[in-house]
């Protein structure tokens, strides 16, 4: 939310809000692009943390609210939220948004035109080998987390078969080892067993409104070394566009493309929120969480202009001093 805070008042035109931000930790440093700032109390359960989120939007006469943390029950609960007029931004809806964050529900339920990579759901610990070893007759395989954030979870694996043939890689895990680290898989752990993608990352940022792209913005990630090239690569544009379309997405969304080994980009997952990166996309030209909050709050639409592309972008620290937030 700080970087999104931080673009709106770098508008031209700034929208006329006050920024409220909270956190469970008093020391975050995202306080400093607030107007203003109060932690939250931790070790909530999810239904007291919504309960929370309620009295205290009521009591601070906040009028719309952006969820992060427990996003999913926060736009549960909204017709609550609205019964005490507090509104909350959804990015889908009650149904939808927890579903986006199951990746096998995703590829399941994309455009069947989309491109995205040979994958298995693994449920059960003794269906582990056999996938791996299906991965492998034509991919390197690797294993992730149905729901994940950041790549935690994320490996190459290799079967015990080539593990036997070869030395590993320094990013690669064998099963034994995979399962020495994280344990059996099972039912309330499943994983995806999927073609490893070794071609460039996308990221794609986008401001939308109910399924529709009002602007968006690629952000090349390299296979080696810092920055990212801001690009536009019309298959990522197009399947872009047909996810927020099926999904109804609303406000700021960050999908995730990486190119299969024949440099096709393949969907990697959507996250219903805006990314970490949105600053460099932002140097586009395109304020992405000014064309969003406009539409979706005021109901106002943007000029957007061209973006500029082909620029190398990157992210640096800088000071800040930090405000005293409010202790809940």
């Amino acid at each position: 939310m700080a970087r999104v805070a931080h673009q709106l008042r770098n508008s031209n035109n700034p929208l006329p809000i006050e920024i409220v931000i909270s956190h469970r930790h008093f020391d975050f440093v995202g306080y400093a692009m607030s107007d203003i700032a109060f932690t939250e109390p931790a070790d909530l359960s999810v239904e007291a943390y919504v309960d929370w989120m309620l009295e205290k939007a009521v009591a601070e006469k906040i009028d719309v609210i952006i969820p992060g943390h427990e996003a999913s029950a926060i736009v549960a609960a909204a017709p609550r939220f609205r019964e005490r007029g507090v509104r909350v931004l959804e990015a889908a809806t009650a149904e939808v948004l927890p579903l986006l964050h199951r990746k096998q529900w995703v590829y399941d339920n994309a455009p069947a035109d989309l491109h995205r990579p040979v994958w298995e759901l693994v449920t059960e610990d003794e269906q582990l080998d056999a996938a791996v070893a299906r991965i492998e007759q034509t991919d390197n395989a690797c294993l992730k987390p149905t729901v994940g954030v950041y790549g935690h979870g994320y490996h190459r694996i290799a079967s015990a078969a080539v593990a036997e043939q070869r030395e590993l890689a320094k990013d690669e895990l064998s099963l034994a080892q995979w399962r020495g680290r994280y344990g059996a898989v099972r039912p309330g752990k499943p994983q995806m067993v999927m073609a490893h993608l070794p071609g460039n990352e996308y990221s794609v940022d986008m401001a939308c409104k109910d399924g529709a792209v009002l602007a968006m913005v690629q952000r090349r990630k390299p296979l080696a070394g810092n920055g990212q090239r801001l690009v536009e690569h019309p298959e990522i544009s197009q399947g872009s566009r047909q996810l927020v379309e099926k999904f109804g997405l609303s406000g700021l969304i960050n999908i995730q493309f990486k190119e299969d080994k024949n440099g096709r980009p393949a969907l990697l997952e959507i996250n219903p929120r805006a990314s970490g990166g949105i600053g460099m996309s932002c140097l586009s030209g395109i304020n992405l969480p000014d064309i969003a909050l406009r539409a979706c709050l005021f109901g106002e639409s943007s000029v957007v202009p061209p973006a500029r592309l082909g620029m190398r972008v990157g992210e640096m620290s800088l000071a800040v001093e930090l405000p005293e937030p409010r202790i809940s």
